[in-house]
């Protein structure tokens, strides 16, 4: 019973520690992650594994977009709340929302946080959105999880491209699943003409998308014909650099409910199951 007790206190000081170290690094572990909520349709339910993979994989911001509030929420909440700060973005009915979840004890000033549900925007078709400013060593940093929910309607872009061109703050991080996918056979088009989506935030800010990869399942999310496409990204400033930026699709086994399913398999029939990769990097300010 010692032994075992010690070996815990060990595990424990050493996960202390390397949050710390992480801290005094400026490396900060940061991820996006669609869970494909359904704005609650179907009786859906949060799998647990979705709070443990985060607490699991040394994750210091984790974005959850399509994220609503309902059968499973009390576990996430209690799993979670045991290491991060949650914030959330109002209910709205037969809508999604955002949760943002910040590590605590790592080097942010989560007592002075603040979460922010209006984006600064004249229009009324809006995206989910919720924007955390929190200061980091120092620095005000400016996170904002996003999903666009028609991105054939350009009013939510319109809203999306004024709310980010807006940000007065030097470091600012949104991501999100875009529904959008800037790059064509020729390369990024990010800024160029060809973006008539964020015209004016794609001049300010930088983007990053995991690189188009089949064979190695580098892509987040298939649709129903098959294809498979890159929609979740990091856009950005004021970020000294971006590292392993990538898709992870490891929860995909039998245990989480998939079956004999692959990434490569389109899901979004399973209900309450998460549809999209992992977003996931590592950035330093």
């Amino acid at each position: 019973m010692y032994k075992q007790n010690f070996i815990h206190c060990f595990k424990f000081i050493l996960k202390e520690k390397l949050g710390r170290t992480m801290n005094m690094c400026g490396k900060i572990n940061i991820i996006e992650w669609n869970i494909h909520g359904a704005a609650g349709y179907g009786n859906h339910s949060i799998p647990f594994f979705v709070s443990d993979w985060i607490m699991n994989n040394n994750i210091h911001i984790a974005i959850l977009t399509e994220f609503v509030i309902g059968s499973g929420w009390d576990y996430l909440k209690g799993s979670l709340e045991k290491e991060y700060n949650l914030y959330i973005s109002p209910y709205v009915s037969n809508s999604n929302q955002c949760l943002i979840a910040i590590k605590k004890n790592v080097g942010f000033d989560l007592a002075n946080a603040k979460a922010i549900t209006e984006m600064n925007t004249g229009e009324e078709e809006k995206p989910n959105f919720l924007q955390v400013e929190v200061v980091y060593n120092s620095s005000t940093i400016n996170i904002i999880g996003t999903r666009i929910r028609n991105s054939r309607n350009q009013k939510e872009w319109q809203a999306l491209d004024e709310h980010l061109t807006s940000q007065k703050d030097e470091v600012v991080i949104c991501m999100g699943d875009f529904n959008a996918y800037w790059s064509n056979k020729d390369g990024c088009f990010w800024r160029k003409s060809k973006n008539k989506t964020l015209p004016k935030t794609s001049f300010m800010y930088e983007l990053e998308t995991p690189k188009w990869d089949i064979k190695n399942n580098g892509f987040s999310y298939v649709l129903p014909n098959g294809n498979c496409i890159n929609v979740d990204s990091l856009i950005y400033k004021g970020i000294s650099s971006v590292q392993d930026i990538k898709y992870n699709w490891q929860f995909i086994n039998s245990k989480n409910g998939y079956g004999n399913m692959t990434p490569r398999d389109q899901k979004s029939h399973l209900i309450g199951l998460p549809d999209h990769a992992i977003l996931y990097g590592s950035i330093i300010i």
